[in-house]
């Protein structure tokens, strides 16, 4: 297997005509928040006694609590290039109709609040130099989280389905370390539309919230028991310290599956744009950089 030392990592799932309601009418709610109420709604996703990361009410993931110690407002950022906006952990789509010639990139999350959109570098928020959706409407009633993403003159419904294993008296399958995120994607045009999921978090194994600090961190992609994904861990953190652990991102599909294992250090905000032009070139995601890929062209 490949090793390769990172800071972030990506995967990204092909998708097409892929259908769904606006809610899941199996999954129970008991309320729903829009609006400003979205910045303060987070439900947290993780099984009995692991820890957990939290689904915020614009479909962002915050409260990264998984290293042993409490963690509120935490998430594990990573800024390559000072001063810049910090990347980090997101979910993005990618839609090209048929008949267009090139495809357009979407975070999977409602709009950044109005008290949140401005800073030194404008919006001091996580990724605020994507494209985002118009509205989002949070519906939940744990362990069950669906988000629905609206965007005007879009031809897509989208919606997110978030979990964790919950079973009373079921004390084995409700301590799965797992949060489970469940993109549903409706074409609600008549013609076909090219859908890709690209989700991405920083290697921060070493680095609690607390303290601690990453060091020559490992990103290796797998396929192991029906699961194709990048699997996370350190080899020079101590076992049997608090900031020792190992994670994955990781997909049950059997359509194809791209991936790159860290982003392309580049000054100002052009990390950001050689990632959204290469995911948006053709929908895929490769280990070479866009910009080493076309630089001869």
């Amino acid at each position: 297997m490949i090793k390769k030392t990172a800071t972030g990592f990506f995967l990204c799932l092909v998708m097409t005509n892929a259908w769904a309601q606006s809610l899941n009418k199996t999954w129970p709610v008991l309320k729903s928040y829009t609006g400003d109420k979205l910045t303060e709604i987070a439900m947290p996703l993780g099984g009995v006694g692991t820890g957990t990361i939290s689904i915020g009410g614009r479909g962002d993931l915050r409260d990264w609590e998984m290293t042993n110690r409490g963690a509120l407002g935490w998430v594990p950022a990573v800024k390559l290039v000072e001063p810049t906006i910090a990347n980090g952990p997101f979910f993005a789509m990618y839609y090209q109709e048929q008949g267009k010639a090139k495809g357009e990139l979407r975070l999977l999350e409602g709009p950044i609040s109005k008290n949140q959109s401005y800073g030194d570098w404008g919006s001091d928020v996580l990724n605020a130099g994507f494209p985002r959706f118009d509205e989002a409407e949070f519906s939940a009633a744990y362990p069950l989280a669906q988000i629905n993403f609206k965007r005007e003159n879009m031809s897509l419904s989208v919606r997110l389905e978030a979990f964790n294993p919950m079973i009373p008296g079921d004390l084995d399958n409700s301590s799965l370390p797992v949060a489970v995120l469940r993109y549903v994607v409706k074409n609600t045009s008549t013609k076909a539309i090219k859908v890709s999921v690209c989700g991405m978090i920083p290697n921060f194994i070493g680095k609690d919230g607390w303290g601690g600090k990453p060091e020559k961190n490992i990103n290796e992609y797998k396929e192991q028991d029906g699961l194709k994904g990048l699997y996370l861990y350190s080899n020079t953190e101590n076992k049997t310290g608090v900031n020792w652990g190992t994670m994955a991102l990781s997909t049950p599909s059997k359509g194809k599956v791209s991936y790159r294992r860290t982003w392309a250090k580049l000054g100002w905000n052009w990390t950001f744009r050689e990632f959204i032009d290469d995911f948006t070139n053709d929908g895929e995601i490769s280990e070479a950089s866009f910009l080493e890929k076309n630089k001869t062209k």
